[in-house]
């Protein structure tokens, strides 16, 4: 059979066009608002898909809906999925007003959200404090912190300056009670609370060195502390001593625990850092004290010709930082020299 010729295949071309297509709506589901969604099929373009709605004044489709009417979404929405939907809407619509509701509020007078002048920014009473007003000593170290910097920034050699920025800055949100939590974990790994039971010379250093500590640190604070002699035991602390450590701790200022927490962390014992806070013991003998087991392996085995004076002097400046910086923000350093004026 031969193919029609061109005004053939122009003739049968003008009759498809007149006989129409065949438009079909295929429904897919109804809401339960009685909207009819649908999709036209039989066309030669695109799914084009549509709703009827249950009445002329009825709701517009809900989101979901609507996005499989735009073509966003490939599948039809279930009643499930739009329930589930909107119990996370209320749940997240209750967790911001519970937000809304907690957070600071500026204190306005007048006319409220209409006055002219600026208002005021939320304040925070661990966060008024400033140190160059009460502790001039301070202000003048950091001064000289920064005079000694050369044409870079060193701030491995600006620890003061530091500790003053991370108080302020507060980072984590810190309180005062947060501080004090972290100082008191190392209460249970404290160095001078760990004893050597396989060499007798170490033990007996330990006992000459630490137990002094020890003693002092039992009767200021009422402390009773029995060391561990063995690497799976733990020390002896009474709950009572740990409270009493607890309240001293909190009678200091939010600053200047930053400090103490930076000599605890770096000697890695809160009695040796309140022995130099007493001014007991001075820096360089508390980190002798800290490196004491280290010292006695290196004078036995020898050690690295430098390596060991290196961290032996970064400690030093570390836990001196930290006992200098805790001094001169607290109440102690304030009121004394109110009480010389």
């Amino acid at each position: 059979m031969s193919r029609p010729g061109a005004w053939g295949r122009v003739w049968m071309l003008i009759k498809q066009s007149f006989k129409g297509s065949q438009v079909e709506r295929k429904y897919i589901a109804k809401d339960p608002a009685g909207n009819r969604y649908y999709e036209i099929v039989g066309t030669k373009q695109n799914v084009k898909r549509g709703y009827e709605p249950a009445s002329p004044t009825s709701e517009p489709p809900v989101l979901e809906w609507q996005a499989w009417l735009k073509g966003t979404r490939r599948f039809p929405p279930s009643d499930e999925e739009i329930q589930i939907n909107r119990l996370r809407q209320q749940a997240q619509r209750i967790e911001d007003s519970k937000i809304e509701k907690e957070a600071p509020r500026i204190e306005s007078t007048g006319r409220g959200a209409g006055d002219t002048g600026p208002k005021p920014f939320p304040k925070y009473d661990d966060f008024e404090y400033q140190p160059g007003t009460e502790s001039e000593p301070l202000a003048l170290a950091i001064a000289h912190e920064w005079n000694s910097q050369k044409k870079y920034l060193n701030m491995a050699h600006m620890r003061l300056t530091g500790l003053l920025f991370t108080a302020l800055d507060n980072p984590q949100a810190l309180k005062k009670e947060d501080v004090v939590s972290k100082i008191l974990e190392y209460l249970d790994t404290d160095t001078v609370l760990f004893r050597s039971s396989e060499n007798e010379k170490l033990a007996e250093l330990q006992q000459q060195k630490w137990d002094p500590v020890i003693k002092w640190a039992s009767a200021e604070f009422d402390l009773k502390l029995k060391p561990s002699y063995s690497i799976v035991d733990v020390p002896s602390i009474e709950s009572e001593s740990r409270s009493n450590l607890q309240r001293y701790l909190l009678s200091y200022r939010f600053l200047p625990l930053i400090g103490v927490q930076y000599a605890v962390e770096s000697v890695k014992s809160l009695l040796i850092t309140l022995s130099v806070m007493a001014h007991r013991t001075d820096a360089e003998d508390a980190v002798e004290m800290t490196l004491l087991e280290q010292r006695f392996q290196s004078e036995m085995w020898g050690n690295v010709e430098w390596a060991h004076n290196v961290e032996h002097e970064e400690l030093i400046s570390r836990l001196s930082a930290g006992v200098l910086f805790a001094y001169l923000t607290s109440n102690l350093y304030v009121n004394r020299k109110l009480h010389e004026k």
